[in-house]
């Protein structure tokens, strides 16, 4: 691509977000690491399908808390979700799941320790 392509192509975005409609911005949901992870841990132990992290981003959506908070999304009745890629470094996928693992017994460790020691 030339420089005169790629600044075409990124006024054209730019021009684009500008005539975006406010509305849009108000009804989307954001989504931290620790919620994919979960969304790909569900997918894999659920349907055996290994989806890469971008592509586990709605599923993620739908299960966050945001989700059911959000009045917007309330009216939703069906709701399709697209799951995609396996591109997925496998020593990576597991780091992951140990490292949430570990943070959710901590967690609960730490609730349970107070409730009964």
């Amino acid at each position: 691509m030339e420089e005169a392509d790629l600044e075409a192509s990124i006024g054209e975005k730019k021009k684009l977000e500008e005539e975006a409609e406010p509305e849009a911005a108000e009804s989307s949901l954001g989504v931290e690491d620790n919620e994919i992870i979960e969304a790909i841990r569900l997918c894999y132990e659920i349907l055996k399908v290994v989806v890469e992290p971008s592509g586990a981003i709605g599923l993620a959506a739908i299960l966050s808390d945001n989700f059911r908070k959000n009045p917007a999304w309330r009216a939703c009745k069906n709701i399709g979700i697209i799951l995609s890629g396996g591109h997925v470094y496998l020593g990576v996928l597991w780091d992951s799941f140990i490292k949430w693992k570990l943070k959710c017994s901590l967690h609960r460790n730490q609730i349970l320790g107070d409730i009964y020691f």
